[in-house]
């Protein structure tokens, strides 16, 4: 994906090295964003998690931060188990789909604005958690801006 994304080149076993280094340092010190665990233990509606990672990566990161049992196996998305892998909002309709949801009911939260840009046309109402970072472009994409997940709750009926 690197390679389509940006205009370099990069040896074919790149991502996955990348990956493997990254997974061994995150085992030391990986964190849950201040205010997550909170948040996921007033939420009283169906939530679920979307990613463009491996889902052992998805489960692995989730397991250290003690966030895995809030999240059933099939409410764990990864663009990894599609055919088409390009930032869209193709996950993140087949995850409303089988939620048994319609985009409009549906809420994202993202923290990249990379996939997170499509989910607008589609009918879904975008939280974008900027975390001090890319302000600007969350709002300029039509994101409703959060600095802290904790300001969520501000905006919707969660618990």
């Amino acid at each position: 994906q690197l390679k389509n994304l940006f205009d370099i080149s990069v040896p074919d076993d790149f991502e996955e090295e990348l990956r493997k280094k990254i997974h061994k340092e995150l085992r030391y010190g990986l964190d849950a964003k201040e205010g997550v665990r909170e948040m996921l233990e007033m939420m009283k509606v169906p939530f679920c998690v979307l990613s463009n990672t491996p889902r052992e990566e998805i489960e692995f990161n989730l397991r250290l931060t003690n966030l895995l049992h809030f999240f059933k196996p099939e409410e764990i998305f990864t663009t990894c188990e599609m055919e088409n892998q390009d930032p869209n909002a193709e996950l993140y309709l087949k995850a409303a789909k089988k939620m048994g949801y319609k985009p409009e009911q549906c809420a994202v939260i993202a923290d990249s604005i990379i996939g997170a840009k499509n989910v607008l046309e589609e009918g879904f109402t975008l939280y974008g958690l900027t975390n001090g970072f890319n302000e600007k472009e969350m709002a300029g994409i039509g994101a409703v801006v959060l600095e802290e997940i904790k300001e969520l709750s501000n905006f919707l009926k969660i618990a």
